[in-house]
């Protein structure tokens, strides 16, 4: 029997139409969900059909870029369904994934409402603070380098450009 996840949410209301589009999982970027709503309470059900938490923070350093550029990928394919960043959250925690892949096919998120209604480019830049570790060089770098370009710009593809480089970079480090 699978497992499945729940979680309750009170004080805080997702509109219709989201519901129906999360439920319909018409993105296809969420873990699949029921929504049952009672007196302004929210249960959230999650099917995990074979998805599991993705420990981000352990992942070598090319596949953390590859999953962060995959994040930002995410992102817009909710925009064009209708889910903008600013309705859910973005966190290590919330990263499943099938087969211990990351693809389009094989990463998904747990959707849980953002009550903070933060922009992607601050909840993506906190998560890669939080995935990236500064002891490792490659990551380091990458850091280093993101934190120069945000004094320039808050341009969120010029990040992701930046991460796509620091993974072909890293890809190409481990085939010599």
């Amino acid at each position: 029997m699978e497992e499945r996840l729940s979680r309750r949410i009170v004080g805080h209301s997702i509109p219709e139409y989201m519901i129906e589009i999360l439920i319909q999982d018409y993105a296809g970027t969420f873990l699949r969900m029921v929504v049952s709503r009672n007196a302004g309470v929210y249960d959230l059900s999650y099917e995990q059909n074979g998805y599991r938490r993705c420990m981000a923070q352990r992942l070598p350093s090319g596949e953390k870029f590859c999953l962060l550029e995959l994040l930002y990928d995410i992102n817009e394919e909710n925009e064009n369904h209708l889910i903008p960043a600013e309705r859910y959250m973005l966190e290590p925690e919330l990263i499943y994934w099938k087969d211990h892949r990351i693809s389009r096919k094989t990463v998904r998120l747990l959707f849980y409402p953002d009550v903070k209604g933060e922009p992607f480019l601050r909840k993506w830049l906190i998560l890669i603070e939080k995935i990236l570790n500064p002891g490792v060089p490659e990551e380091k770098g990458l850091l280093e380098q993101m934190r120069y370009l945000l004094q320039k710009s808050n341009d969120p593809e010029k990040l992701r450009d930046l991460i796509q480089a620091a993974r072909i970079r890293c890809e190409g480090s481990a085939e010599e």
